[in-house]
């Protein structure tokens, strides 16, 4: 079966829903790839960019020396200072503002009948 969604930035993605004997259940690729979200899929995920962010923390390849602290960026890539914390917080809020006004345009175009974005 499958299904479309909505990204954040207007594309439309194609989710297909796995059966539950899939063997791509559990896997990187049933999470990017397909779209599931069963929870094997998240901890298949969930583990790979642990891995990945040990590993890239590790021989900083991440970091660029360019990027100063009090950023998202840097936050993102292992930095915990206050001013990078501050930065993804701030980040962390705008994006979360920009979703709820999407959603509630959505809401009242739906409402209205107007169907437009």
């Amino acid at each position: 079966m499958e299904g479309i969604a909505g990204a954040l930035d207007g594309t439309l993605d194609i989710v297909a829903e796995m059966l539950p004997d899939d063997p791509r259940h559990g896997t990187e690729n049933g999470y990017n790839n397909i779209k599931c979200r069963c929870e094997r899929c998240r901890r298949a995920h969930r583990d790979y960019q642990a891995r990945y962010m040990r590993r890239v923390l590790e021989d900083g390849s991440l970091v660029n020396a360019t990027v100063e602290h009090g950023s998202a960026y840097r936050y993102d890539v292992g930095c915990r200072c206050d001013a990078c914390r501050q930065a993804h917080n701030l980040k962390s809020r705008t994006t979360k503002a920009n979703i709820r006004a999407r959603k509630k345009l959505e809401t009242e175009s739906m409402s209205d009948g107007t169907n437009q974005l």
